[in-house]
């Protein structure tokens, strides 16, 4: 007999901030509990080792990091995994910012304190 079961969504986040990290790993729970494998990457060095080394469907990255910053951060994620959906990350009020990072690749953004799980979850599967 088939299985109906969906395998879930592995998903590469991207934050350096712990606190921001938790809140989207217990929001991305909450609305859709099971639906999403999530690996954390602080810098994006190390994601960038992790996207050559395991396979993923999404990126969610935040824009700002210890060692990239802005639009940058976008440039190198998006020549490094042009095949990859990325979502990016925006501080409250940088709407501006989101719309120059699918200027740049991304395929959305989404303003972390304004974003409940269900749409995080609904923006990442879109992106897909």
């Amino acid at each position: 007999m088939a299985s109906n079961t969906i395998a879930p969504v592995r998903l590469l986040l991207l934050e350096d901030n712990p606190g921001d990290f938790r809140l989207v790993q217990a929001k991305l729970a909450d609305a859709a509990s099971g639906a999403f494998v999530i690996t954390h990457a602080v810098r994006l060095a190390d994601a960038l080792k992790l996207l050559d080394s395991a396979p993923f469907d999404v990126l969610l990255s935040d824009l700002s990091l210890p060692d990239s910053d802005r639009l940058d951060t976008v440039g190198t994620l998006v020549r490094h995994a042009p095949h990859l959906a990325l979502v990016v990350l925006t501080g409250s009020n940088d709407d501006a910012m989101g719309q120059l990072a699918i200027g740049q690749g991304a395929q959305d953004y989404l303003v972390k304190n304004d974003s409940s799980g269900g749409q995080i979850a609904r923006t990442l599967r879109y992106a897909m």
